[in-house]
């Protein structure tokens, strides 16, 4: 049974969200977007519509208040950590390329996420019941079935039954009758993949 596992080799200091956040008043946009766990592309463009009220630094940088990032992220379902240890979300990807395994373990960041992938039907089902993702990746092309009845049978695993399933395909359309929550191009737009498992962890 082969399993690929991104080694994480880090101490809870290293967890620890950079500069004390848990005393600041104001955060930055790589800041906002550790603690809300989305690509900071997506803030940035929250900050644009008038979603997320920020004020300008001399230089010209984003700042954003510690009440207006609360209210934020209130809004959105997202749990308020300031200062707190973030929790790890278990990532298992099945059936796909190397390549693409890689390209999502680049988009979702360590220690973060833990990102690992089987190939198999067969490793899909043992492996998810060991390890008990949260995040389920698996192709949703048109003309796989086979792995939409995987996603169907590891939802009946009991310690799966809370794992959402999130699929790829060439085009991001669904398949009829599967149970992906999302489905996604294979290759997304950068912070798609990321702002999707972040909504879908904090529904």
């Amino acid at each position: 049974m082969a399993i690929q596992r991104e080694v994480l080799n880090v101490n809870d200091s290293a967890l620890q969200p950079a500069g004390g956040l848990g005393d600041r008043e104001y955060f930055s946009t790589s800041e906002v977007a550790s603690l809300c766990r989305v690509h900071k592309n997506t803030i940035i463009a929250a900050i644009n519509r008038g979603l997320l009220p920020a004020s300008k630094t001399p230089g010209g940088h984003n700042r954003v208040s510690r009440a207006d990032l609360a209210s934020f992220m209130r809004e959105r379902g997202i749990p308020e950590g300031f200062g707190t240890v973030p929790s790890i979300t278990r990532v298992m990807v099945v059936g796909e390329s190397s390549l693409t395994v890689k390209r999502i373990r680049k988009s979702l960041p360590s220690p973060q996420f833990d990102v690992f992938s089987v190939q198999g039907l067969f490793e899909a089902g043992v492996v998810s019941a060991r390890q008990r993702p949260d995040v389920l990746i698996l192709p949703a092309d048109p003309g796989t079935p086979d792995w939409a009845k995987v996603a169907h049978e590891i939802r009946q695993v009991a310690e799966c039954r809370q794992t959402h399933l999130l699929g790829l395909s060439e085009t991001g359309t669904p398949v009829p009758g599967a149970p992906f929550e999302v489905v996604l191009p294979r290759e997304p737009k950068p912070g798609d993949l990321l702002d999707a498992i972040t909504r879908l962890i904090h529904r």
